[in-house]
């Protein structure tokens, strides 16, 4: 599919950072078109989403058009991007990407899977967010002080936190293959200039991701909207 094409309205400036050359598509959703877009691209609904509300539709068939756009634009000469069992995006060999949705919005992240192994990116909206239930099933007890850290209301800082986390949980999700909580990482780092954040764990999840590993993502803020990022290196092959 041609970027021409696609039946969302594209964001013109990006929203995410990337030390990797990742492309990223982020678009808008119109309520008033969904009915008409699920039915055009019903072909590329799983079987156990044709029967889903008609937003939750609308939202995976324009991630996996978002996603098949990048990956071309990358080479990639297999564009389709499978499910898995924990409903995670399945990419094509050699390449890594991460899939986010919210409110009216949809955002998409790939690049080549060498120097980066995953990626994982997610989108909140702070207007109407309860962020009273967030804080308490997302932050632990040590990370209560970055809530008067800087210039963001705490309100921002609840949502910022609580998307870092979804991102990296993305990130890490292909090598850990399975769910770990909210508490099970604290953010050590907020650098609000930088607009970088960066998570440690609390508990190991495998050798790899041992409890003390850390890693460091950015965000930025557009409107009502957070975006946050993380990018996991290749391991150096001895």
């Amino acid at each position: 599919m041609a970027a021409a094409e696609f039946p969302f309205r594209v964001w013109s400036e990006p929203s995410f950072e990337s030390s990797c050359g990742a492309l990223q598509l982020v678009a808008t959703l119109a309520p008033a078109e969904f009915a008409r877009i699920s039915d055009e691209y019903a072909d590329l609904l799983p079987a156990n989403l044709r029967h889903a509300v008609v937003k939750r539709r609308v939202e995976f068939i324009a991630g996996r058009l978002a996603a098949a756009i990048l990956l071309h634009r990358l080479g990639a000469t297999n564009t389709d991007v499978g499910i898995g069992e924990g409903r995670e995006p399945l990419w094509p060999q050699g390449y890594a990407g991460s899939i986010s949705h919210s409110n009216q919005l949809v955002a998409i992240m790939v690049c080549r899977a060498d120097s980066t192994e995953s990626l994982g990116i997610d989108t909140e909206t702070i207007d109407g967010m309860n962020t009273g239930s967030i804080e308490q099933l997302c932050l632990c007890n040590e990370e209560q002080h970055w809530l008067t850290h800087g210039s963001l209301s705490a309100q921002t800082v609840v949502i910022l936190i609580f998307s870092a986390k979804e991102a990296f949980f993305k990130c890490l999700y292909p090598f850990v293959g399975r769910y770990f909580d909210f508490q099970d990482a604290s953010v050590t780092r907020l650098d609000l200039a930088a607009r970088s954040i960066e998570l440690t764990l609390k508990v190991s999840l495998n050798e790899r991701f041992f409890k003390g590993y850390c890693l460091s993502g950015k965000f930025s803020l557009s409107g009502s909207s957070v975006f946050t990022s993380f990018e996991l290196p290749a391991q150096r092959r001895h």
